[in-house]
């Protein structure tokens, strides 16, 4: 009996490191090639570089098979490369409101319709609001965007900015201004800075692609069986790009201090509130949690303090969207919040919580 289980063991050991060498070799081929677009059939071609302002979306661009992670979506942009509704075609370049952002205020991983920026228009239909925002922006760009459209013909009455708690560190080490264009700098994400378990975790996921989409579904399979609850990854509670407000570590930032890197992005903002004023047109900043945010900081934070004050005698508005969601955490703890309004797996909103910042808007 005990030469039988022995022997299956080992016909067992000898398939699984079979299958993990096959995958180490061949996964990331066919996961890219069959996987992938059959499971998630997506679309990331929107973006396009530019010239001036790093990086945009092409205009006129349509595409129901988006992706983010599981989910997919449509994406459509307009005649001028701005995220809208499909098929719009703006005859003006006059806007009421220019909402600007990253890829949260873009709306990554949800409808148009279901996006704060739309949901906020609607509650003032009276008003022509436009989404500027696009994935992997911050306040270098945010300035030199805007300088780009208001030389190119474009007028807004005001502007939205959603500063977003990762724009310190693409700010520190993504982009850099020269005079009004964007420059590119090496991103620092070294793996040198991450700990042992983290950078065999990250060769994991790299190289055994069809491992882990099948321990996707075997955990998917549990969590809707409800034999395991959803676990809440490490990278998703503890972000180094959001912590900076409560547990600042150098290393991510170039080793610079933490009040040297929160002038860079002050002194690029002060930038964009010169040129509006200088243009007669409003400023304003919005701001809100990451789920790290929510699991090991206060409301009042160091974002909200330092945004605040920035804003006192340059803002039309300051929208501080943090208690809300402090609000619900409060009521249900951090894991129902999280689960209810940002996509599971990942820091961006779902439409829960797009709605949940559209509501308290104008609160």
């Amino acid at each position: 009996m005990r030469l039988q289980v022995n022997k299956i063991l080992k016909i067992f050991l000898i398939t699984i490191t079979f299958f993990l060498i096959i995958d180490l070799i061949l996964g990331n081929y066919f996961y890219t090639n069959f996987l992938r677009i059959n499971y998630f059939d997506r679309d990331t071609s929107m973006g396009e570089p530019h010239p001036i302002f790093h990086h945009t979306i092409k205009k006129n661009y349509k595409t129901f098979t988006a992706g983010w992670g599981n989910r997919k979506f449509t994406f459509c942009s307009d005649n001028f490369g701005f995220r809208n509704k499909c098929d719009v075609i703006n005859k003006s370049k006059m806007f009421d409101i220019g909402i600007i952002g990253d890829s949260q205020t873009e709306g990554i991983g949800v409808n148009f319709e279901d996006t704060f920026t739309h949901l906020i228009s609607k509650q003032i239909p009276n008003k022509n609001i436009i989404n500027l925002a696009v994935a992997s922006y911050s306040p270098a760009i945010y300035y030199s965007k805007i300088k780009h459209l208001l030389d190119n013909g474009f007028n807004f009455d005001e502007i939205i900015v959603f500063l977003d708690l990762s724009d310190l560190h693409d700010d520190t080490v993504r982009y850099k201004l020269e005079g009004d264009k964007i420059i590119s700098k090496d991103a620092n994400f070294a793996v040198e800075n991450y700990s042992l378990g983290e950078k065999i975790k990250i060769f994991l996921k790299r190289r055994l692609k069809i491992s882990n989409h099948a321990f996707d579904i075997l955990r998917g399979y549990f969590i809707e069986k409800k034999i395991i609850k959803k676990p809440i990854p490490y990278y998703v509670e503890k972000n180094f790009r959001s912590s900076w407000t409560y547990d600042y570590d150098k290393k991510w930032y170039n080793n610079k201090d933490l009040s040297d890197v929160l002038e860079n992005s002050k002194f690029n903002m002060n930038k964009l509130h010169k040129l509006l004023r200088s243009k007669n047109t409003d400023l304003s900043i919005a701001i809100f949690p990451w789920p790290s945010t929510l699991k090991y900081d206060v409301s009042d934070n160091l974002q909200v303090k330092t945004w605040r004050k920035f804003c006192k005698n340059k803002c039309k508005k300051f929208y501080n969207l943090m208690d809300p969601f402090f609000e619900e955490k409060k009521k249900t703890g951090f894991r129902k919040t999280y689960l209810k309004y940002y996509i599971y797996g990942d820091i961006h909103l779902n439409e829960n919580g797009h709605k949940l910042i559209s509501d308290n808007f104008f609160k």
